[in-house]
């Protein structure tokens, strides 16, 4: 479905992107300050990373 909705121009986004977003309004809303987002997707994308286990 989300190949199908890039060829026809819609912007999607992916779970990860989803997960970091909703962790980034909550930090937010419970702290008051702007939160670390590419600090966040960045430690998201290493600690899920293949690689590292």
């Amino acid at each position: 479905m989300v190949k199908d909705a890039k060829k026809v121009g819609c912007f999607v986004i992916n779970g990860l992107d989803m997960f970091v977003r909703q962790a980034a309004y909550q930090y937010k809303l419970f702290t008051g300050l702007e939160p670390p987002v590419a600090l966040m997707r960045q430690t998201v994308k290493y600690e899920t990373s293949p690689v590292r286990f």
